[in-house]
């Protein structure tokens, strides 16, 4: 269990979303959005991974998407053990 805080905007599973040290994909990891981030997950998680926090300012764009704003059902699946703090924007 790690605990990630976005350094830049960028692909959940790119390490340098998160400062080069790895990535929030593992059991009871917990990741933080800052403030003016964007962080897209378009891939599925296999871990159930700990609590998720969106900071005021930060946006999680959750799936692929269908260009109309729309979630691609299936891509982008995200289980947690932990809390989902939504301050920022879901999309």
């Amino acid at each position: 269990m790690a605990n990630y805080t976005s350094t830049q905007s960028g692909s959940w599973v790119s390490d340098a979303t998160w400062g080069g040290g790895g990535k929030p994909t593992g059991t009871g990891d917990t990741a933080t959005i800052a403030n003016g981030h964007t962080v897209t997950l378009t891939t599925n998680l296999t871990n159930v991974i700990g609590n998720v926090t969106i900071n005021t300012g930060g946006i999680l764009v959750h799936g692929a998407g269908d260009g109309n704003g729309q979630a691609d059902s299936g891509n982008g699946i995200m289980k947690t053990s932990g809390k989902v703090l939504v301050n920022g924007t879901l999309h």
